[in-house]
């Protein structure tokens, strides 16, 4: 969704920001991201959806011998009080970000997104 939403971004904006004096991260912040808020509002709720959607799959899926990785955070942050969870949550977005990253640096998100 954010790619889609990144296509339709006027580079004019930036361009003439640049030509203004402003600088890179300026520039991204003030004229490129407001431009994608919608995009970054629906994938968010499409996260969260999805997020939702498979918690709920793996409750009915789990059986008596094995945890499924959402199951087992959601035991854990139910039986004891620590960041361990929180923890686990942002190095797995981490290694989301590394992966999507790897993968525009080897293939390019564009083709991969076309």
């Amino acid at each position: 969704m954010l790619g889609a939403n990144y296509t339709g971004v006027d580079l004019r904006c930036e361009e003439a920001a640049r030509d203004l004096g402003a600088g890179p991260l300026y520039t991204y912040f003030k004229v490129t991201l407001p431009q994608l808020r919608s995009g970054l509002l629906a994938g968010a709720i499409f996260v969260f959806v999805e997020v939702i959607d498979n918690f709920s799959v793996n409750v009915f899926l789990v059986d008596l011998h094995g945890n499924t990785l959402p199951i087992a955070a959601y035991q854990h942050i139910r039986d004891f009080d620590d960041p361990l969870v929180a923890v686990l949550s942002t190095l797995l977005a981490l290694l989301t970000l590394a992966l999507v990253i790897v993968l525009d640096r080897v293939v390019g998100i564009d083709r991969v997104v076309r």
